[in-house]
């Protein structure tokens, strides 16, 4: 890699990072504000299958 190719790579890590935290405090903020319901917090549970798709995605590609 040369220098270039290597800046233009942190740079699309750099973007890549940020979408992806974007996205999670967009889930986490939007999921704290639904209406509580019947209190047992199953609004939270949105979360597994998100958090799964990209801890898997990013660990094992084609999953």
């Amino acid at each position: 890699m040369t220098a270039s190719t290597s800046a233009n790579f942190r740079k699309i890590a750099a973007l890549v990072a940020a979408a992806g935290t974007l996205f999670w405090l967009y889930t986490f903020y939007f999921i704290a504000h639904v209406p509580s319901g019947d209190g047992t917090g199953f609004q939270w549970l949105a979360v597994f299958p998100l958090g799964r798709s990209s801890c898997c995605s990013s660990c094992r590609p084609g999953y």
